[in-house]
């Protein structure tokens, strides 16, 4: 009778019901909400293990031509007249004024 009255829908108060049900209602449903905090932590251990597999399995090396390629961008863009800025010239130009840098 417990297991069936347990298995269903229905709330220990709205079935007449008090005392040791009502508790075992409540541990049943605080159980069903650490299944799935437990299913939720072994759902994101296996997903960072997959991760961690492809990280270790597939190495990317970059060919000659992405080098060539590469260096070949990097003329045409200092030949443009472009600066490569470090952190200072950056907030050298920077503005945090917020609204009042617009107006």
């Amino acid at each position: 009778m417990l297991r069936t009255w347990l298995t269903k829908t229905t709330k220990p108060r709205e079935a007449g019901v008090t005392g040791i049900y009502t508790l075992l209602y409540i541990i049943k449903k605080e159980m069903e909400a650490l299944l799935g905090l437990i299913a939720l932590i072994v759902v994101a251990l296996v997903g960072w293990a997959i991760a961690e597999f492809k990280y270790k399995a597939f190495t990317f090396t970059r060919s000659e031509k992405d080098i060539e390629e590469e260096a070949e961008l990097e003329e045409q863009h200092r030949a443009d007249g472009f600066k490569e800025m470090n952190i200072r010239d950056i907030m050298r130009k920077n503005s945090t004024n917020g609204y009042n840098a617009v107006g």
